[in-house]
């Protein structure tokens, strides 16, 4: 599932191997009789490391890890307030979120950047995420969010990443060196789909830093339809886009409005299996054009 086990059925399994094998290395007693459930999960996860053979290198993928990034047209941009509804799908279970993002116009470091200010409020609380990228070229320069107990500090330059995420009195740095520009992930990226020069067949590669997984991800994106999409804010023709991870797999399907000004009506995500698997889909609830 990624870096542990997050499912309930999968950390068992995970004890109970565990626990056989301190007490064959230590000594000591361990539970001999399992669960029948638990005893097939452990069977099914459990992998002979002599048998492992390391995937076949996805094709392209070195190319766009070095490529240029894609043109953007920041005059398809709009200086907005859009607010969504979402819904996450993990595990038998439905969470509902509002959220809201506003573009704006600013300057950081006496550079002319856009400002993108998300909020969210979920049952699990309310998050903060604030992003500047650069007017022009669209790289992140600056990130501050807070979610919970927990702060992200980032600055971003074209060669490295530095920040920091404080959590319960912990500070975990955030160091990344890069062969490469890239885009932010959350509203800075979604900032520069609106600004790719998106039609029907069109297709690039890109990267993004993870935040969380403090790793560069290089993406393919790909326009695979024009449809009509009907969301709560009503209902538009829109371009289909399929973005995919070339480094693991990770999927997201955006739909934009076909007319301008440009913004995204649905986006369907998978969640990481760290994360418990799943899929968030949000909808366009409403608009409203700042003057800024």
């Amino acid at each position: 599932e990624g870096h542990g086990f997050r499912r309930p059925e999968n950390r068992i399994a995970f004890y109970v191997a565990m626990e056989k094998f301190f007490a064959e290395h230590l000594g000591g007693r361990y539970q001999e009789d399992v669960p029948e459930n638990i005893a097939q999960r452990l069977d099914e996860i459990t992998v002979d490391v002599a048998g492992v053979e390391l995937p076949e290198p996805v094709a392209g993928l070195e190319e766009a890890a070095m490529a240029p990034l894609p043109e953007f047209f920041t005059d398809l941009v709009t200086t907005e307030t859009v607010s969504y509804s979402s819904i996450i799908e993990t595990q038998g279970r439905e969470i509902s979120i509002t959220s809201t993002r506003s573009v704006e116009k600013s300057t950081y470091n006496d550079r002319d950047v856009w400002r993108v200010i998300e909020a969210a409020r979920s049952p699990m609380g309310a998050s903060a995420d604030t992003i500047y990228v650069d007017y022009q070229s669209l790289i992140p320069i600056y990130r501050s969010a807070t979610e919970g107990m927990a702060t992200v500090e980032i600055e971003y330059t074209e060669s490295n990443i530095n920040g920091v995420i404080k959590v319960q009195g912990q500070e975990i740095p955030i160091r990344a060196e890069l062969d490469a520009p890239v885009l932010s992930d959350g509203g800075g990226l979604d900032l520069a789909l609106l600004a790719m020069p998106l039609d029907a067949g069109f297709e690039t590669t890109f990267r993004t830093f993870n935040t969380m997984q403090q790793k560069v991800q290089v993406k393919y994106l790909e326009v695979v339809d024009i449809e009509t999409v009907e969301v709560p804010a009503g209902s538009f023709s829109a371009m289909k886009v399929a973005i995919r991870s070339l480094d693991n797999g990770d999927e997201r399907t955006v739909w934009i409005s076909t007319d301008e000004p440009r913004r995204i009506l649905k986006s369907i995500a998978s969640l990481p299996a760290m994360m418990g698997g799943g899929t968030v889909t949000s909808r366009l609830e409403s608009v409203e054009v700042s003057e800024n």
